[in-house]
């Protein structure tokens, strides 16, 4: 894999990832708020963050914490890599990505480490 953003190695309990340097303690903190991720780039495209959830309710419950915040979001369902079990599924379910402008960074960040205690 070769990166094109920074990236730093992320450790919470026994997983421990490399994730882009500016979405690391927001990725860290939404962990710790059980919302499990597989996947995530502080620009997957121009102005673009992107956060790929493993469950389609860790998706929903990030979107509630910050819909109110945010200019825009843009929302799909995906096939889905889950890190926990070194598995791609591809049943109906799958993954869901939520995309938001780099703007809306610094706020989301903001209102996700105000929710972890």
């Amino acid at each position: 894999m070769n990166p094109q953003h920074n990236q730093v190695t992320v450790k919470l309990g026994e997983k421990s990832v490399k994730i882009d340097t500016e979405l690391s303690h927001l990725i860290k903190n939404l962990w710790k708020l059980g919302l499990k991720t597989s996947s995530c780039c502080q620009e997957n495209a121009p102005g673009i963050v992107w956060i790929q959830f493993c469950r389609i309710r860790h998706a929903l419950e990030f979107l509630d914490l910050i819909i109110k915040e945010v200019d825009r979001v843009i929302w799909d369902k995906d096939h889905c890599y889950d890190p926990d079990d070194d598995k791609f599924y591809f049943d109906d379910i799958g993954c869901v990505s939520i995309r938001f402008p780099r703007d809306d960074l610094k706020k989301v960040k903001k209102i996700i480490s105000g929710k972890v205690k």
